[in-house]
């Protein structure tokens, strides 16, 4: 999903559930308020699991900040491609609970 369409998503709802990989960490969680940040994006970060690429395991059930969504960032709402981005990092099976509960 581009940062477009995620925007498009946020003008029609307050928040909605998104599944983020970045270099450092990949995340399910609730985002909202979508912002321009120079060449990146900010976005509210609500309810949220993610895992760390040390495999450390951090849900979160309130607003846990602001994420920053750089161009090498992946976004989906879909949960088969969220699996494919992570396809070589160790995921611990409570992650995907988590990500599902949410």
């Amino acid at each position: 999903m581009k940062v477009e369409a995620l925007a498009r998503l946020l003008q029609s709802r307050s928040r909605c559930k998104v599944f983020v990989t970045t270099r450092e960490f990949c995340l399910c969680g609730m985002l909202s308020n979508l912002r321009a940040a120079g060449d990146s994006h900010l976005v509210d970060v609500g309810a949220s699991v993610r895992v760390l690429r040390s495999g450390e395991l951090l849900a979160e059930p309130v607003r846990s900040g602001s994420l920053q969504i750089e161009a090498g960032t992946l976004l989906t709402r879909r949960l088969q491609t969220h699996r494919r981005h992570v396809h070589d990092r160790v995921v611990p099976e409570e992650y995907w609970r988590h990500a599902a509960a949410l």
